[in-house]
């Protein structure tokens, strides 16, 4: 199993500032890409699909917490156990090879 990026930087970070849910860093507002398997072998079942991953949101939880006077916010705005943000991904089928 191996991941290969095809299209978009690799090496961008975004993150989400929890206390404002402002976006820093950018990812990519269209990706497009081609891609080769230069390890495949005729005869060798195999599989592929597409993965793409969101940049970090707020989720919506935070967003409420947020929008409360700090001593108006129920206990679950703090609970560490809930998690601040959300990094949605979409995958597509996977295309079957043989």
């Amino acid at each position: 199993e191996k991941v290969v990026h095809v299209a978009g930087d690799s090496q961008t970070v975004a993150t989400v500032d929890e206390a404002s849910c402002a976006p820093d860093g950018q990812g990519s507002e269209a990706l497009c890409g081609v891609w080769t398997d230069d390890e495949y072998e005729s005869g060798q079942s195999t599989f592929y699909y597409a993965r793409a991953v969101e940049v970090p949101t707020c989720r919506w939880s935070t967003r409420k917490c947020n929008g409360l006077a700090a001593e108006s916010r129920p206990d679950g705005c703090s609970d560490p156990a809930i998690a601040k943000t959300v990094q949605q991904r979409a995958v597509s089928s996977p295309v079957w090879v043989d």
